[in-house]
Formats: C-alpha cells, structure tokens, sequence
C-alpha cells in the first residue's frame, strides 16, 4: 500500500526456475500419450539447449517434477476429471511404470549434457 493505492503481488505462481518448469511441462505433455518415448524429450532438450544451457539443478527439477505420480494422483483426486474406475487405475499404473525407465534416460542425457 502506498499514496498510490494498494497492490497485490501474485505468488503463486511466482517461479525462480522457470526454465526447467517449463521444460518439464513441455517434455510431460509432449510424451505421456507416446509411451514416454525419451526421443521425443530428446528432440526438445538438444533444441532448447541450442539457445541456453541447462545446468544440473535444471535436470533435477524437471526430474523431480516428472516422479510426481500425476496420472494416478488425477484418478484419485477429489476433482474426478477421471472417474476411479478400473479402467482408469489401469492407465495410470501403466504410465507409472513408464515414467521409471523414461528418468534413466533423462538422467543419462544430464550428465553428459549439464553444464
């Protein structure tokens, strides 16, 4: 608040590591419905490594971020975007069991392409 009147700071979705936040989007929404093919996120990671570098901690956020078990947190979440069916458990233990193999590749990529 001041002479000017008063102001709200959003920090919500205040980021101060952007760049691999927006990598791990990226990369998640690119390879999920492509069984966690590591050549999609490849493609994305030499191309964006054209413009900056990435560092260690880039990889580990986006890593971190990747284990969040979300397919199986959306089955189970109070929101019902997807209904606890059989089905739907199913889809989400069989992303699950995707995701391992998919971070040995990842964290491959990273030590020999982090900075």
């Amino acid at each position: 608040m001041n002479a000017k009147g008063t102001y709200l700071l959003d920090f919500e979705t205040l980021h101060v590591d952007l760049r691999a936040y927006d990598l791990y989007r990226v990369i998640y929404n690119s390879c999920k419905d492509h069984q966690w093919d590591f050549k999609i996120a490849e493609a994305i990671l030499n191309g964006y490594r054209q413009v900056a570098k990435l560092s260690k901690t880039d990889y580990k956020l986006i890593r971190i971020w990747l284990r969040f078990p979300l397919s199986t947190y959306l089955v189970l979440s109070p929101f019902k975007r997807f209904p606890l069916t059989e089905k739907w458990l199913q889809w989400a233990l069989s992303s699950e069991r995707r995701i391992g193999p998919f971070l040995q590749k990842l964290d491959s990529y990273a030590a020999t392409h982090s900075s």
